[in-house]
């Protein structure tokens, strides 16, 4: 991919969740953060972690043990975790947004 703006992706079902003394693995990314919000959703539980910037990672859990499969409750320091095949970089569009004009209007 050239140089220039991108966006890095990793979906939710990839990343696991560790608490921030457990042991991880060299060969895998890790970003530590704040877990905002963790949703029951019946077969899986959303946790979304606050991590650098600002910015919101959403993890989705399998719920194997139900409601008790995640341990971790907003406010809690976590440490997000996944392989390096897990990440994606995009190229960022030069799309305007729905509702923008591409191309400026002339007056």
């Amino acid at each position: 991919m050239p140089p220039g703006p991108a966006a890095i992706v990793i979906r939710p079902e990839r990343i696991g969740l560790a608490g921030p003394d457990d042991l991880v693995p060299d060969n895998r990314n890790v970003l530590s953060g704040l877990v905002r919000d963790v949703v029951y959703l019946g077969a899986s539980t959303h946790v979304r972690v606050e991590v650098a910037g600002g910015r919101l990672l959403t993890v989705e859990v399998a719920n194997h043990d139900g409601p008790a499969s995640v341990a971790h409750h907003p406010g809690s320091a976590v440490r997000c975790v996944c392989t390096p095949d897990a990440v994606r970089v995009l190229r960022r569009s030069t799309a305007a947004p729905p509702g923008e004009d591409v191309v400026p209007r002339q007056s």
